[in-house]
C-alpha cells in the first residue's frame, strides 16, 4: 500500500472515498473493482454478481438472487420510475378535477336559482 507524505494510509482511502463520492447518489458510494471471468462479489449476503464473460468493452455479468428482489437494468428503472411519475401526476390532476366537479355541483345545488322553475315544459 502506497502511503502518503505523512505514512498514513487511512488518509489516503479517505481522500480516495472523498473523490469517488462526487460519482454516487448523496449517501452512498461507488465501490470500483477488478475482477476476472468466474470472480464474484456478494452483496448483502443474498445477492451474487459473478463475471461471466468479457468481450472487448463488452461484459456479461451473472446475477444470483432471492425472488423476492427486483433486478432491472439502470435504463429499464429510469423509465418505471418516470412512468410512476407520470402516473402520480395523473392522478392527482384526476382527484383535483374530482374535488372542482363536487365543489361546482355542490354551488349548483346550493344556488338561489336551483329551486326557479324555468318556464319550460
Amino acid at each position: 500500500m502506497t502511503l502518503d507524505r505523512d505514512g498514513q494510509s487511512g488518509h489516503i482511502v479517505s481522500r480516495l472515498a472523498n473523490f469517488f463520492r462526487h460519482l454516487s447518489k448523496p449517501g452512498h458510494f461507488m465501490l470500483y473493482l477488478t475482477r476476472k471471468v468466474g470472480d464474484s462479489v456478494v452483496i448483502d449476503d443474498n445477492i451474487e454478481v459473478t463475471v461471466v464473460e468479457v468481450r472487448g468493452k463488452t461484459v456479461k455479468l451473472g446475477f444470483t438472487f432471492p425472488e423476492d428482489v427486483q433486478v432491472l437494468r439502470r435504463e429499464l428503472y429510469d423509465r418505471i420510475q418516470e412512468e410512476n411519475r407520470s402516473a402520480a401526476a395523473s392522478a392527482d390532476l384526476v382527484r383535483q378535477l374530482g374535488q372542482v366537479t363536487n365543489a361546482v355541483a355542490d354551488n349548483m345545488k346550493n344556488s338561489p336559482d336551483a329551486d326557479k322553475d324555468d318556464g319550460k315544459d
